[in-house]
Protein backbone atom coordinates (compact mmCIF):
# COMPACT_ATOMS: atom_id res chain seq x y z
CA UNK A 1 0.00 0.00 0.00
CA UNK A 2 1.17 3.70 -0.94
CA UNK A 3 1.94 6.51 1.54
CA UNK A 4 -0.30 9.33 1.19
CA UNK A 5 -0.75 12.56 2.45
CA UNK A 6 -3.61 12.76 6.00
CA UNK A 7 -4.77 15.42 7.82
CA UNK A 8 -5.83 14.30 11.47
CA UNK A 9 -8.19 16.17 13.63
CA UNK A 10 -7.81 15.18 16.96
CA UNK A 11 -9.25 16.61 19.86
CA UNK A 12 -7.59 17.13 23.29
CA UNK A 13 -10.46 17.40 25.78
CA UNK A 14 -10.72 19.46 29.30
CA UNK A 15 -7.01 20.43 29.86
CA UNK A 16 -6.07 23.15 32.29
CA UNK A 17 -5.12 26.15 30.12
CA UNK A 18 -1.94 26.37 30.33
CA UNK A 19 -1.81 22.95 28.29
CA UNK A 20 -3.90 24.25 26.13
CA UNK A 21 -2.07 27.36 25.47
CA UNK A 22 1.33 25.21 24.65
CA UNK A 23 -0.42 23.48 21.54
CA UNK A 24 1.67 25.59 18.61
CA UNK A 25 0.84 25.35 14.93
CA UNK A 26 4.64 23.07 13.71
CA UNK A 27 4.70 21.10 16.28
CA UNK A 28 5.84 17.37 15.50
CA UNK A 29 2.87 15.01 16.91
CA UNK A 30 4.52 11.20 17.93
CA UNK A 31 2.57 8.35 19.48
CA UNK A 32 4.10 7.83 22.78
CA UNK A 33 6.32 5.21 23.91
CA UNK A 34 6.73 4.30 19.80
CA UNK A 35 9.04 6.00 16.89
CA UNK A 36 5.84 6.35 15.35
CA UNK A 37 5.29 10.29 13.88
CA UNK A 38 1.79 11.62 13.15
CA UNK A 39 2.50 14.72 11.31
CA UNK A 40 2.58 18.64 11.95
CA UNK A 41 0.34 20.53 13.38
CA UNK A 42 -1.17 22.72 10.68
CA UNK A 43 -4.11 24.29 13.17
CA UNK A 44 -4.77 25.23 17.02
CA UNK A 45 -8.53 25.80 18.10
CA UNK A 46 -9.09 26.23 21.87
CA UNK A 47 -13.02 26.64 23.71
CA UNK A 48 -13.92 26.22 26.81
CA UNK A 49 -14.37 22.68 27.78
CA UNK A 50 -17.99 21.23 26.43
CA UNK A 51 -19.79 19.19 29.60
CA UNK A 52 -23.46 19.03 30.65
CA UNK A 53 -24.85 20.85 33.13
CA UNK A 54 -28.47 20.43 34.93
CA UNK A 55 -30.78 22.98 35.29
CA UNK A 56 -33.11 23.59 38.41
CA UNK A 57 -35.65 20.79 36.91
CA UNK A 58 -32.73 18.20 36.42
CA UNK A 59 -32.49 18.61 32.59
CA UNK A 60 -29.22 18.66 30.84
CA UNK A 61 -27.88 21.52 28.91
CA UNK A 62 -24.09 21.76 26.94
CA UNK A 63 -22.08 24.83 28.85
CA UNK A 64 -18.74 25.64 28.11
CA UNK A 65 -16.48 26.00 31.41
CA UNK A 66 -14.92 28.92 31.85
CA UNK A 67 -11.59 27.50 33.31
CA UNK A 68 -10.98 23.73 31.48
CA UNK A 69 -10.33 23.70 27.99
CA UNK A 70 -10.43 22.09 24.61
CA UNK A 71 -8.39 21.90 22.02
CA UNK A 72 -9.19 20.96 18.74
CA UNK A 73 -5.44 20.17 16.52
CA UNK A 74 -5.41 19.52 12.93
CA UNK A 75 -2.39 17.70 11.75
CA UNK A 76 -0.92 16.69 8.36
CA UNK A 77 0.89 13.87 8.12
CA UNK A 78 1.66 10.66 6.07
CA UNK A 79 -0.30 7.65 6.56
CA UNK A 80 -1.53 4.00 4.75
CA UNK A 81 -4.82 3.50 3.88
CA UNK A 82 -5.33 -0.29 3.98
CA UNK A 83 -9.34 -1.53 2.76
CA UNK A 84 -11.08 0.99 5.07
CA UNK A 85 -9.35 -0.53 7.91
CA UNK A 86 -7.87 3.20 9.46
CA UNK A 87 -4.70 4.45 8.96
CA UNK A 88 -1.24 3.52 9.53
CA UNK A 89 1.11 5.91 10.58
CA UNK A 90 4.89 3.53 10.91
CA UNK A 91 3.63 0.52 12.69
CA UNK A 92 0.26 2.46 14.54
CA UNK A 93 -3.14 1.81 13.33
CA UNK A 94 -5.07 4.68 13.52
CA UNK A 95 -9.19 4.68 13.40
CA UNK A 96 -12.09 7.62 13.94
CA UNK A 97 -12.26 7.90 17.74
CA UNK A 98 -9.35 6.19 18.61
CA UNK A 99 -8.20 7.48 21.86
CA UNK A 100 -4.30 7.97 21.13
CA UNK A 101 -1.34 8.58 23.80
CA UNK A 102 0.68 11.31 21.74
CA UNK A 103 3.40 13.92 22.44
CA UNK A 104 4.95 17.01 20.99
CA UNK A 105 8.67 17.88 21.81
CA UNK A 106 7.26 19.16 25.11
CA UNK A 107 3.73 17.72 25.97
CA UNK A 108 2.43 14.53 26.39
CA UNK A 109 -1.47 14.05 26.27
CA UNK A 110 -4.18 11.96 25.18
CA UNK A 111 -6.42 12.62 22.34
CA UNK A 112 -9.34 11.10 20.33
CA UNK A 113 -9.48 10.86 16.77
CA UNK A 114 -12.48 13.42 15.36
CA UNK A 115 -11.57 13.07 11.65
CA UNK A 116 -9.18 10.97 9.36
CA UNK A 117 -8.88 10.99 6.00
CA UNK A 118 -6.41 11.53 2.68
CA UNK A 119 -5.84 14.67 1.53
CA UNK A 120 -7.71 16.18 -1.22
CA UNK A 121 -10.54 13.38 -1.15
Amino acid sequence: MPTEDVTLVLLVSNVQPEIAESFEVGQSITVDGTAATVGEVIDVEVDGALSAVPDADGELHAARSPIMKDVRLTVQGKGTFDDGAGCLFGSERVYLNSSLNLRTQSIQFKAVVMDLGPIGN
